[in-house]
C-alpha cells in the first residue's frame, strides 16, 4: 500500500528507480497514472438505485411495506452522503484493491451513518464466506492533538523522556467486531482510550474486495 501511495503521489521513481530515463520522465508517468485513476473512479462512483422488494407483491400491504423499506434505505444512504463519499471511495478501491466501510451511530440525529474508510492501514478479518468478522484501522496521529482529545490520558499519551521532550506522533488503533468498539495505543503499552460494547451483536463493518484470479 505504501508503494502504491508513493506512485499516486508522484514518487514513482522511489518504487522503480531503474525504470526511468530521459525519454520517460518520472513526473509525466506519475501524473498519467494519477489522472487515469481519478478518471476511472469518477466513472465507477455513481451509486445504483436501492429498491426493497417483497417476496409476495400481490397484496397492497406487501407493496406498501416494500415501498416503506425502500424509503428507509434511501434515507440512510442520503443521510450518510454516500454518493459524495463514493468519488473518493471508488478511487481508494481502484488504488488499494479493497474498500472498507463501517456503520456508526450519529447521536445528534439518532440515525446510523455509513462511513467509507481509507484502506491504507486497514486490516480486515474475513471468513471463508466473505463475511467481515472484525476490522482494525491504524492511524498515525499527532500526540499533542490526541492528548487534547483525551485529557484524562494526557500524561500517558505524551510521556516525558529524560530530555524533557515529547514524541510528536503516535499510532492509534481503532478495532471493531461484534462485541466492542475499541481505541487503544500500542506504543503506549496498549493504553485503552475507549472501549464501547457493541449492542447490535454483529460486526457492522464490510469490505468490498477487488476480484483476483485466486478469489
Amino acid at each position: 500500500m505504501r508503494d502504491v501511495l508513493s506512485v499516486r503521489q508522484g514518487d514513482i521513481s522511489k518504487v522503480y528507480p531503474a525504470m526511468f530515463s530521459e525519454e520517460y520522465p518520472k513526473p509525466l508517468v506519475a501524473n498519467f497514472v494519477d489522472v487515469a485513476a481519478r478518471d476511472l473512479a469518477e466513472v465507477m462512483a455513481p451509486l445504483p438505485s436501492f429498491n426493497c422488494a417483497a417476496t409476495n407483491m400481490v397484496s397492497d400491504s406487501a407493496r406498501k411495506a416494500a415501498d416503506t423499506r425502500t424509503r428507509i434505505a434511501n434515507f440512510f444512504v442520503t443521510g450518510s452522503e454516500l454518493q459524495i463519499q463514493m468519488y473518493t471511495g471508488a478511487d481508494w478501491f481502484n488504488t488499494y484493491g479493497m474498500l472498507p466501510a463501517l456503520i456508526e451511530m450519529d447521536y445528534e440525529t439518532n440515525n446510523p451513518r455509513i462511513r467509507l474508510l481509507n484502506p491504507f492501514g486497514v486490516y480486515p478479518e474475513v471468513d471463508r464466506f466473505g463475511r467481515t468478522l472484525s476490522i482494525s484501522q491504524v492511524i498515525e496521529t499527532d500526540a499533542e492533538t490526541l492528548a487534547s482529545q483525551y485529557p484524562e490520558f494526557a500524561d500517558q499519551i505524551m510521556p516525558r523522556n529524560i530530555y524533557g521532550q515529547n514524541s510528536p506522533y503516535v499510532s492509534l488503533v481503532r478495532y471493531h467486531d461484534k462485541d466492542q468498539d475499541l481505541i487503544f495505543l500500542p506504543e503506549r503499552k496498549n493504553l485503552v482510550l475507549s472501549n464501547t460494547p457493541n449492542p447490535v451483536g454483529k460486526c457492522l463493518a464490510g469490505v468490498a474486495m477487488r476480484s483476483t484470479r485466486t478469489s
